[in-house]
């Protein structure tokens, strides 16, 4: 994996502080260790999406204030917020 760089403490807790979520401490890890990044797309990322009857490959994996806009956990949270299901 390409492995974004920048992610910060700080830059975790004020994402979980402006969506109002607490992100499993494995995940955060992740986003300290890596800030997301690019994967080969190839079948061994490929998941099936039952609702659509299809396989997807998955080759971002997203980070927090990266180079990319689109890389952004922030940008589809923005993007998408009233696609997302709602958090009870």
């Amino acid at each position: 994996m390409e492995s974004f760089s920048g992610a910060t403490e700080n830059k975790v807790i004020n994402l979980e502080k402006k969506y109002g979520l607490s992100l499993p401490e494995d995940y955060k890890k992740f986003l300290l260790d890596c800030n997301g990044g690019i994967v080969e797309k190839d079948s061994s990322n490929e998941i099936s999406v039952e609702d659509i009857n299809e396989k997807i490959v998955i080759d971002v994996l997203y980070g927090i204030d990266t180079a990319n806009e689109k890389a952004n956990i922030d940008y589809w949270m923005d993007s998408l917020s009233d696609d997302l299901l709602e958090i009870q």
